[in-house]
């Protein structure tokens, strides 16, 4: 019995130990311990990079990041991908386009987004612009001249409150409630406000013992040529206009560069229109609709066209100065230069150039002149003359035909038939020069205008040794 179970407790380690190594095997294979799932990979999000003309991006101009990364961890890979032009250096970063939001460091990419790149001049630094914060309030304070001050513009509300309220002194037996934005009847202001011209702030109280104002929260939404700011609501005292809190709400988005706020409407851009009168009672989505950017009217600019012919003797051109030609087009786009047709010669491709505002583009086209092929027919005979192919003489249209005379043993060379061109013509053609060969010489007939002679008229005089005797087949 011993024996027995000593067989059981080896076989239950054994088998222990079996499925132990079982399970080492399946990490191994799985790289995780048993019963461990595996990581599942992160969701990423796309940025895409741009700047101002003094920035480069390095292609590609995107790189992903893991959604939920804040601005802190991602700032240091951006960077890396962008340089500057000399004498520029880093100014800052915007969300979406030069005219967005500053990026803060603790902004969280959620979805895909666009940073853009800000430079300065190298060793300076360009100096904000300032603007005038005006401060008013109710009955409940005391105000303190002068009742404005300067910031910077860009300034957050969280940043210069403080110096708002220094502004004015709280009264007696009352109590101070929030701040708004434009005037008593504005938007309340939060933290996040950012002050790009300048305005007045107005400071809200109660006597103590009155109920707080009722309010109404209004969520700022948009089509896809804005971006919204990380924070898009607000409130504002119930039965509000439209026309005391719209800035509130045009501080919640940021246009896209190549669009402009059209109008806006109540939930989405199916609703209905905003107008100034429009009152809100309750808890408001207001959505911004936009539409491309208009194009401008485009500048009318001058530009030239020359056209230059091949020279015989070189490969240089010479300009037709007659053919020179004064054309119009939009400033900014690309000229539309046409080849003119000139016997002969063919037009190289043609470089279009971008219309300078000032008149000063020139589009220069080039004609090369043909090579021409004549055939020639020795006819047994031979020449110094390079041929291609042993019967080809080729040069270019224009330029003088010059054959060294060719030669035959027992034969004199009598010319050519037809007669070979002084120059080399403006086309190919399929007619063939034939050398004309004799045992004599050979006599060429012609004559001037007031004569009648068949072309190419030879005469091989064969034992003739006069005049008379050579013309008289002629009588």
């Amino acid at each position: 019995m011993k024996q027995s179970k000593r067989k059981s407790f080896f076989g239950a380690v054994n088998l222990t130990v079996s499925v132990l190594a079982l399970g080492l095997l399946i990490g191994l294979f799985t790289g995780c311990p048993p019963g461990v799932k595996p990581p599942e990979t992160p969701e990423t999000v796309t940025i895409t990079l741009t700047g101002d003309e003094n920035v480069t991006v390095n292609a590609p101009n995107t790189l992903e990041v893991t959604k939920g990364s804040k601005w802190s961890g991602v700032r240091s890979k951006v960077e890396e991908k962008v340089s500057y032009k000399p004498g520029y250096e880093a100014k800052g970063f915007k969300l979406g386009s030069a005219i967005g939001a500053d990026l803060q460091d603790n902004y969280i990419f959620n979805e895909n987004k666009t940073v853009f790149v800000l430079s300065k001049p190298k060793g300076g630094s360009i100096q904000p612009s300032s603007i005038t914060i005006t401060v008013d309030a109710d009955e409940g304070y005391t105000l303190v001249s002068p009742s404005n001050f300067e910031v910077t513009s860009g300034a957050k509300w969280a940043d210069i409150k403080a110096q708002a309220q220094a502004k004015v002194s709280l009264k007696a037996g009352c109590t101070a409630l929030e701040w708004k934005l434009g005037g008593a009847s504005g938007a309340y202001l939060d933290g996040n406000h950012t002050f790009n011209k300048s305005t007045t702030v107005f400071a809200v109280s109660k006597q103590n013992g009155d109920p707080e104002p009722e309010t109404v929260g209004i969520t700022v939404l948009g089509d896809e040529g804005v971006e919204l700011a990380v924070e898009n609501t607000f409130k504002a005292d119930k039965n509000v206009e439209w026309q005391n809190i719209k800035a509130a709400a045009t501080g919640k988005i940021t246009v896209k560069e190549n669009c402009e706020l059209k109008e806006w409407r109540l939930t989405d851009k199916t609703g209905q229109i905003i107008e100034d009168n429009n009152t809100f009672t309750e808890d408001t989505t207001v959505f911004a609709v936009t539409r491309p950017k208009s194009s401008p009217i485009p500048q009318i600019a001058n530009y030239t066209v020359e056209h230059w012919q091949q020279n015989i003797a070189d490969n240089e051109y010479t300009k037709i100065e007659a053919d020179t030609e004064t054309k119009t087009g939009n400033a900014g786009e690309n000229t539309a230069a046409a080849a003119k047709t000139y016997v002969g010669f063919t037009e190289k491709p043609i470089i279009q150039k971008k219309i300078e505002a000032d008149g000063s583009t020139v589009v220069k086209i080039e004609y090369d002149r043909n090579i021409i092929t004549l055939m020639l027919n020795l006819d047994g005979g031979t020449t110094t003359t390079q041929l291609t192919d042993g019967n080809k003489l080729k040069g270019r249209f224009g330029s003088p035909v010059t054959v060294a005379e060719p030669v035959k043993e027992g034969e004199i060379f009598g010319g050519w038939e037809p007669d070979l061109p002084d120059t080399f013509p403006a086309q190919n053609h399929s007619e063939v020069y034939t050398a004309q060969w004799g045992d004599s010489f050979i006599i060429k007939i012609s004559g001037d205008e007031r004569t009648q002679i068949p072309k190419n008229t030879y005469i091989k005089p064969e034992g003739a040794n006069t005049w008379s005797e050579i013309s008289e087949p002629l009588s």
